[in-house]
């Protein structure tokens, strides 16, 4: 019931409540004028009509206090806070598909870091160019879980790019000259580059993940506000950028609009029973979606931490080497 028409269902009463008190008068006045022969049929009357008074009064109070539920709760049975439409839920998906894509470009754009530099200096000279906010820790865990996407100010993509280059690799692979790479040490540097390589591709994949995961990517911009306005605030939310959102302020909206929203506990009171269902089916799959990030970065975590207890025996095979070039040395002797 929509409040036009419990407010109309509402004027209707008061209309007839006045009809009736306005009857019931007359009918009093007739009874007092002495007019013995039609007593009899003026009080049954007046006792029909007295009853109708009575059930008026009561639909006149159910009618406000549904008014009044209305205004504080709006209607009981309204879908959850931040449902999607049919529309929003395209562009949750294209959201997710744009997102990994970022991550493979991100990904691409660090390793070609790597490769380019003939001599040392130049890959300092480099890193020395580069804007003072690369170092800044915005690149990574920028304001809002939301990156802007260009410039060479902190909070930027280009500068999480740049930050993770430097982060990971500092002193990115030189070109071994064509002529040096048939000889015995530019064979070694070759596999020692590949060593190298391999090691950095963990660290880089979930650096790029978290990159994406802050690049606006879902076209949700307008969502974003009509949740912003459902919190009592006004404007458009600072993680909105060219009319889109990032995967992590994605989940910071539907996070936000229970858990720091002063209106969420009064909607989830009026509910129906098919309005906490829905509120709660909802909450679920934001669940589902918090355990599937979870458990990627689980297994980034435990893929970094494997290839960090090979340090060990790295240092092993090295000390493995020295005792083998001994006994070499030993046995000649001999």
């Amino acid at each position: 019931m929509t409040l036009q028409t419990i407010q109309a269902s509402l004027q209707a009463v008061n209309q007839t409540l006045a009809q009736v008190v306005k009857e019931t008068e007359t009918l009093g006045e007739t009874i007092a004028s002495g007019h013995n022969t039609i007593q009899a049929a003026v009080t049954k009357g007046f006792e029909a009509h007295i009853q109708a008074l009575r059930n008026l009064l009561v639909e006149q109070t159910v009618a406000e206090r549904k008014i009044e539920n209305y205004m504080d709760y709006g209607t009981p049975g309204r879908a959850p806070y931040a449902s999607c439409d049919e529309e929003s839920r395209v562009d949750v998906t294209l959201g997710r598909k744009n997102t990994a894509e970022a991550s493979v470009m991100i990904r691409e754009n660090i390793a070609s870091f790597n490769t380019g530099f003939g001599e040392r200096k130049a890959s300092m000279e480099a890193i020395r160019e580069l804007p003072e906010a690369v170092t800044s820790a915005e690149n990574i865990f920028p304001k809002d879980n939301t990156l802007q996407m260009d410039g060479d100010d902190e909070g930027t993509v280009t500068n999480a790019v740049r930050w993770v280059q430097i982060a990971t690799n500092p002193y990115p692979d030189l070109t071994v000259q064509e002529e040096l790479e048939e000889t015995p040490s530019g064979k070694d540097y070759e596999a020692v580059k590949k060593i190298k390589e391999a090691s950095l591709t963990v660290p880089q994949l979930a650096l790029s993940d978290i990159i994406a995961n802050k690049t606006p990517s879902h076209e949700l911009g307008d969502w974003a506000e009509q949740m912003n306005a459902i919190m009592g605030q006004s404007g458009t939310p600072a993680c909105v950028v060219d009319g889109k959102i990032s995967a992590d302020a994605l989940l910071d909206m539907l996070t936000d609009l229970r858990y720091a929203n002063p209106n969420w506990p009064i909607d989830i009171h009026s509910k129906s029973k098919d309005g906490l269902l829905r509120e709660l089916l909802l909450m679920d799959s934001v669940n589902l979606e918090y355990q599937r990030r979870n458990l990627v970065l689980l297994q980034h975590i435990v893929a970094m931490v494997a290839q960090d207890t090979t340090d060990e025996a790295k240092k092993m095979g090295r000390l493995m080497d020295e005792y083998r070039t001994q006994a070499i040395s030993e046995k000649a002797r001999e």
